[in-house]
């Protein structure tokens, strides 16, 4: 365990302050003991790729569990069934390594992960996906550690899977591992796939300090469309700036500070709500408090 530990290298926008408790844990049981000594200590986050989330500035009066260290990943046929493999996967694994695995064995049901960055854990808590596809369709067994510090099994029939929605209660604290059933598929059929899924990303920001989409669509529209047309496209506060490519992208383009980030988000709801009377809803987490401005 690490106090006062920065978390700026830690996340995909380079941002954020200090957290009071920080520890990387290498093994389920290593993860299981850490999360029982830091509940005790109040606040509790789990921090694995550091995309898709926004780190406060300053002092963080929380514990950090960083999980890419929890990186087992392994194939096994299904017995009951010939043509179905299973790829087991620990919270740490990075989505692009079970997309390059799959791929490698000739593997399909994954292809959906073309482009997502960060890893498996927060990818199924957010129910990660593309073009209608998610994690619904293949995923088998979950396992997480729940509040009381118990482990729980889940199968994907227990799970209510909605669109960019955390499909467990708030009584699950972190993901350890997942099942995915994947069948064997023809090389060139995955390759057109992940071509289709790939041309889905044209038009983002890649490369860029960004963490992702900012805002959840929301019913019969695209975030990116509403955003646009209510002229966010370059708004800028401090050194984050919403991308002139893509108008659900905020970039740090000049060591923007989380708050620059964080009031800027704000200021493209505001102009949505003004505009189209539709309230957009966060897709990227917070870690940390932010307090609005009026």
């Amino acid at each position: 365990m690490q106090t006062n530990h920065p978390l700026t290298s830690l996340n995909t926008w380079g941002v954020g302050g200090k957290c009071s408790y920080f520890c990387a844990p290498k093994t389920v049981s290593e993860l299981r003991n850490e999360i029982k000594t830091q509940l005790a200590l109040g606040s509790l986050y789990i921090l694995g790729g550091g995309s898709n989330v926004l780190i406060a500035d300053g002092q963080i009066d929380a514990s950090v569990i960083h999980t890419p260290g929890l990186n087992g990943i392994s194939l096994r046929r299904d017995t009951l069934c010939g043509d179905t493999i299973e790829l087991t996967a620990e919270c740490g694994v990075a989505v692009k390594d079970i997309l390059a695995l799959a791929l490698k064995n000739d593997l399909g049901g994954v292809e959906f992960l073309t482009g997502i960055p960060g890893t498996l854990g927060g990818a199924l808590w957010g129910n990660a996906g593309a073009a209608g596809e998610s994690f619904a369709q293949c995923v088998k067994i979950i396992e997480t550690i729940e509040k009381n510090g118990e482990t729980r099994v889940w199968e994907s029939s227990e799970l209510c899977w909605k669109y960019r929605t955390c499909p467990w209660t708030s009584d699950t604290l972190v993901i350890t591992k997942c099942i995915l059933s994947l069948r064997e598929t023809p090389r060139k059929n995955i390759l057109n796939a992940i071509k289709k899924f790939s041309s889905l990303k044209k038009g983002q920001p890649l490369g860029r300090k960004t963490a992702g989409c900012v805002f959840k669509n929301p019913a019969d529209n695209t975030a990116g469309a509403l955003l646009d047309r209510a002229g966010c496209k370059g708004l800028r506060i401090g050194g984050a700036e919403v991308s002139r490519c893509h108008a659900n992208f905020i970039e740090n383009v000049e060591n923007a500070a989380a708050s620059d980030i964080f009031f800027l988000g704000e200021l493209c709801r505001k102009r949505v709500f003004e505009q189209f009377g539709i309230d957009l809803e966060y897709e990227i987490r917070m870690l940390g408090s932010f307090e609005k401005k009026e």
